[in-house]
């Protein structure tokens, strides 16, 4: 990977830091506020990429083009609209006088995981 390549994928993580940070952030409620789980999101998704590519490079597996410059940014896209869906359902499910067991087991549903 060239430099400039490397610069791109930290320009595009700050970005998805920012967005996945400011479009959770609850102005009015900053208890509820799930900023947090935006950022973690976004360096959870990075950290799988990281293993993955690792694990690949200690069984043998060759890299090409595909592998270090489109993966990294499908894997942060998919990852993130997951991360985005299940905040959201659970945000809807949260004010309910139900359990906790039982809220974490329907947003996982309705999410399909």
């Amino acid at each position: 990977m060239t430099i400039e390549r490397v610069g791109l994928i930290e320009a595009f993580v700050s970005f998805q830091m920012l967005y996945a940070g400011l479009s959770l952030f609850r102005w009015r409620d900053n208890v509820r506020s799930s900023a947090s789980l935006g950022l973690g999101g976004v360096v959870l998704v990075m950290a799988s990429i990281a293993a993955g590519l690792g694990c690949s490079a200690l069984i043998g597996i060759t890299f090409n083009a595909s592998t270090t410059q489109i993966v990294p940014f499908l894997a942060l896209g998919l990852g993130l609209d997951s991360m985005f869906l299940m905040v959201n359902s659970y945000s809807d499910i949260a004010a309910s006088e139900i359990s906790q067991e039982v809220r974490k087991l329907t947003n996982l549903i309705e999410n399909g995981q």
